[in-house]
């Protein structure tokens, strides 16, 4: 009875030990699963960042390749993504294919000129600079980002709807300072492609902006956001600032205009920003600097008129700009008081580039608040894409399903000229 017994005992242990050792090995063989499994990720996301990586070396080399291109050039030099593979592959044909042989596929572009010009409802269709959504003045523009249209405004419950010329991703940051850094330059000519080689040279030639038949320099205190009333799905509204449209300014009195904060303190005839137009002028195979800046002979009576060069306290603060028929004081250059079309037309002169600058410090508009800056816009025709203020390079890599953009900015080279200009 005695050994049935124990034998019974026995028995069952046998089996309980049998079950216990097949949970544990279940749990060994779920743990040794996931340890493969996130074995696997990892060396999948090592992967990934090793791809990453080598994405963006190669990106990195072939962003020196597009920027040694460019660098040859003059402003305004563009090329498409079609010409810019053509002229990396037969200019670097070794790195080209052995990128080609990873499996590597690339982009890229540089980009000169705008090409995509504004619809305005007063002026219709006219390039800019700067271009279509690459403006500086707000911090709010993306260019992959389109621009709100007048339905979306609406349907934000804005019903007066400004020019589109008027948005602040249209504009450019004009800073205070005697460095060349916070001056502005925009070449009125450009560089334009005529043929790439096998070896991948290019071949082009600088054409001058001496038919335009439309050229606008305006400036403007920066533009105010707007509160924004938004319906919420309870009924419920909320307000909130939408820095991408500018608002009115509701002080009574003056001439204002949408975007636009008109100056207090500054006298409307005092000079606010300094431009030039500097040049090369050649004659008789000799070449010399020349240019054009503002006229300021007019009377006291004149200095309002539309005729009047300068950009002053009162052409800031009526929304004003100065045009193509506007006189200018030449340096350098046979007739002493040119139309700006006349001097931009001249055969003699070669690469001419708007330089724009602040001269006057303490600016504030009517409420008190200071100016920090200023923004500038020029506006051409609807046929001549206009050079931007810099040429943007852009390469973009895919290397084993991950990929890597790469952008560089370098701005057109300004002249050391000292602004000054006796009011």
């Amino acid at each position: 009875m005695k050994n049935s017994f124990l034998k019974t005992i026995l028995k069952d242990t046998r089996g309980a030990t049998v079950f216990i050792a097949m949970g544990i090995a279940f749990i060994l063989m779920v743990v040794a699963i996931g340890i493969a499994i996130q074995t696997q990720d990892t060396q999948r996301n090592i992967k990934a960042f090793d791809n990453s990586f080598r994405a963006k070396n190669i990106a990195d080399s072939l962003m020196g390749m597009v920027a040694r291109i460019g660098g040859e050039h003059e402003a305004g030099f563009s090329l498409d993504e079609n010409q810019c593979a053509e002229a990396i592959k037969g200019r670097y044909p070794t790195q080209y294919d052995r990128y080609a042989a990873e499996g590597a596929t690339f982009e890229c572009q540089i980009k000169g000129r705008n090409d995509k010009p504004i619809v305005s409802p007063e002026l219709g269709e006219v390039y800019t600079v700067p271009a279509v959504n690459t403006g500086d003045a707000s911090n709010n523009c993306q260019p992959l980002r389109p621009i709100r249209t007048a339905e979306d405004l609406r349907n934000f419950g804005i019903t007066e709807i400004s020019d589109p010329l008027d948005h602040p991703c249209n504009w450019g940051r004009l800073n205070f300072g005697n460095s060349i850094t916070s001056r502005v330059a925009i070449p009125l000519y450009y560089d334009e492609v005529t043929g790439i080689g096998t070896d991948g040279t290019i071949q082009s030639e600088v054409r001058k902006l001496d038919d335009l038949t439309d050229l606008r320099i305006r400036v403007r205190t920066p533009c105010k956001p707007f509160d924004v009333i938004v319906p919420g799905p309870n009924g419920d509204e909320t307000e909130r600032e939408y820095p991408e449209i500018c608002d009115h300014d509701i002080v009574s009195g003056g001439n204002y205009q949408f975007g636009v904060s008109p100056l207090d303190n500054i006298d409307v005839n005092k000079t606010v920003v300094m431009w030039q137009i500097s040049a090369t002028c050649e004659v008789g195979g000799q070449k010399n600097s020349c240019g054009l800046t503002p006229d300021t002979s007019f009377d006291e009576r004149k200095r309002r008129k539309s005729a009047n060069s300068e950009i002053h306290g009162y052409l800031i603060d009526a929304d004003g700009y100065i045009d193509l028929s506007n006189l200018g004081k030449a340096f350098g250059f046979s007739d002493k008081n040119p139309t700006i079309v006349q001097f931009l037309s001249s055969d003699i002169v070669k690469n001419p580039t708007l330089q724009l600058a602040i001269i006057t410090r303490g600016m504030k508009d009517r409420l008190g608040d200071s100016i920090p800056n200023l923004e500038y816009q020029i506006l051409g025709d609807g046929d001549h894409p206009l050079s931007n203020a810099a040429k943007i390079y852009e390469v973009t890599v895919t290397y084993q399903g991950q990929m890597y953009k790469a952008t560089k900015s370098i701005a057109t080279k300004k002249n050391v000229v000292d602004f000054a200009i006796q009011n």
